[in-house]
């Protein structure tokens, strides 16, 4: 399918238990081109995990993802999902003051690709905005894509913007793209904002991560991790690759630090420090 024009989701009540997708779902070898930007705006917390699974060799096959790019659903071989343009996700939980405590949803700002050596491509940039009050997220935040792929690569030529103030996360939060197996990934500059009262007791790993067999050499151009002084951090603060394969992927260029705030960062004490080249303390 080709589609022309920018699209939009607006979640403003309710709740919704199957999968939240930008763009286009494609499958076997079909190719999905769309031209211009995605948009999808979500302002109450999803919180009940989907029950209309599809079968294993479908993905997303639990309906628990909110995309922002397109998906690929089958284990075919050949074609690609390609946006010339920018992807969009906004989830803003501040001003929620109701019953729910949980976001259930992993976040993937650009493209999804399980078990398949379908190609991903994004001309422009993907933008990841999480206000997440006192909400908890349960499940993976990723500002690039998720490419599982025995062969073919994955793109994000513009970069990858993530964004995270306040909010609660038990699991990784990762700014480039999650790869696993073989599957090569190409991302621009890639700038994480970590402010508020966030508090992460997973990993942080700016580059992406790298897991399961394969000889693919993810690189990015660039990361930096922008932390202010009133969140906390439990786990790994990495400028780099996280995951089983980390050593395969590669920061062409800085891998930037920056204390944002003139305070006293405590929360340092708690954290491991990985693989920055560069660190820089705004000074009062």
């Amino acid at each position: 399918p080709t589609f022309v024009g920018n699209s939009y989701i607006s979640v403003v009540r309710g709740d919704v238990t199957a999968t939240i997708i930008g763009s286009s779902t494609n499958s076997h070898s079909a190719n999905a081109v769309h031209t211009g930007n995605t948009n999808i705006f979500i302002y109450v917390p999803l919180s009940t995990e989907s029950t209309n699974a599809l079968s294993a060799n479908q993905a997303p096959h639990l309906g628990d993802y909110v995309i922002g790019g397109g998906a690929h659903v089958d284990n075919g071989a050949g074609g690609t999902n390609k946006i010339d343009g920018n992807t969009n996700i906004t989830i803003d939980l501040s001003e929620y003051a109701d019953e729910r405590t949980t976001f259930v949803k992993s976040v993937v700002g650009g493209h999804f690709s399980e078990n398949s050596s379908h190609g991903q491509t994004i001309t422009g940039s993907t933008n990841v905005t999480i206000k997440g009050g006192s909400i908890q997220f349960t499940r993976d935040i990723i500002g690039g894509s998720y490419f599982n792929s025995n062969s073919n690569s994955s793109t994000i030529d513009g970069g990858v913007s993530l964004s995270i103030e306040g909010g609660i996360y038990s699991r990784n939060v990762i700014g480039g793209t999650k790869v696993t197996n073989s599957a090569g990934s190409t991302v621009g500059a890639v700038e994480v904002s970590l402010s508020g009262t966030a508090q992460i007791s997973g990993n942080v790993y700016a580059a992406g991560t790298i897991d399961g067999e394969g000889t693919g050499s993810p690189t990015v151009a660039s990361t930096t991790v922008n932390l202010g002084a009133d969140g906390s951090l439990g786990g790994t603060l990495s400028g780099g690759f996280g995951g089983a394969n980390a050593d395969r992927g590669k920061v062409t260029d800085s891998k930037v630090l920056n204390l944002t705030e003139a305070k006293e960062y405590t929360h340092l004490s708690t954290v491991t420090l990985d693989a920055f080249t560069e660190i820089s303390v705004v000074k009062d």
